[in-house]
């Protein structure tokens, strides 16, 4: 088996044990932290030495280029995102949802709150102060050198 499958397959392994009740706390967390932080080091270490590789050109594709452009306001936004999961459970069913439930769908809820205010910094505030640093730093053309002027 490739490092590449190798890594998706332990990467997808621990996204579904967060589904698992007692997978989500102590000793046996621990033991999959560590293992998936390996699978994500193959993961790299395969796209780094397979650049020929079709999977590469996946890297390429828009939507991911957008998060690459929105990256360090995701980078700053994301841990400012609670959590919503539990408390809207709570508010609107009168119960708590399993440790499962919250890790898993209640990352995927943080993760698009914090891309969508990522999106709109980099819209509203970044690429304008980008492009406005551009126009003030831009090459004054030198008139008359070369021309005998």
């Amino acid at each position: 088996m490739s490092l590449l499958a190798l890594s998706v397959v332990g990467i997808v392994a621990f996204s579904a044990s967060s589904l698992i009740e007692w997978a989500t706390e102590g000793l046996v967390f621990a033991i999959l932290t560590v293992a998936v932080t390996f699978a994500i080091v193959g993961l790299l270490a395969a796209v780094y030495m397979g650049q020929h590789m079709s999977f590469t050109r996946i890297l390429e594709w828009p939507p991911l280029d957008l998060l690459g452009q929105i990256s360090y306001g995701f980078y700053l936004f994301h841990n400012f995102i609670p959590n919503p999961l539990g408390k809207v459970f709570l508010m609107l069913f009168g119960i708590l949802p399993s440790n499962g439930l919250k890790v898993t769908v209640g990352a995927a809820l943080a993760f698009a709150i914090a891309a969508i205010l990522a999106y709109l910094s980099w819209t509203y505030f970044e690429k304008p102060i980008i492009q406005l640093r551009t126009r003030l730093l831009r090459p004054k053309s030198k008139m008359g050198v070369g021309t005998g002027v």
